[in-house]
């Protein structure tokens, strides 16, 4: 599954976390107030700019983006491809799959997060 993350701060970094441990892949990150860079390895887009581009999903990490659904909609963005984390934690869980890896976070790296497949020993 391959989504955009719609957010900022802290409810963007652990909804990172979140992806990666169930193997979603995370195509950019969407600011549409500050346009802040939020991983150096993924594109900071607007509202305008993700809906003209393939995805799955775009996922709204937190209530301060509340308006975004309806901007999205605007923009033509069909709502099954709105998933509104915060609303219903547990069923967003659900929709973005099963875990299948853990996921490590050392902030302030170039490579800050590291995945680790289920099962995987490391000596």
């Amino acid at each position: 599954m391959d989504v955009y993350l719609l957010g900022e701060g802290c409810g963007v970094h652990d909804l990172t976390r979140v992806c990666l441990d169930r193997g979603v892949t995370i195509l950019g990150f969407v600011d549409p107030v500050r346009r802040l860079t939020l991983h150096a390895k993924a594109p900071t887009l607007t509202l305008e700019e993700v809906a003209l581009r393939p995805f799955d999903l775009i996922v709204v990490a937190n209530p301060t983006f509340a308006n975004s659904r309806t901007r999205l909609l605007e923009l033509g963005v069909d709502a099954s491809r709105i998933l509104v984390f915060y609303e219903d934690v547990p069923g967003a869980l659900d929709r973005l799959g099963p875990v299948v890896a853990f996921t490590t976070r050392r902030r302030g790296l170039a490579g800050e997060y590291r995945v680790h497949a289920r099962g995987q020993v490391h000596a």
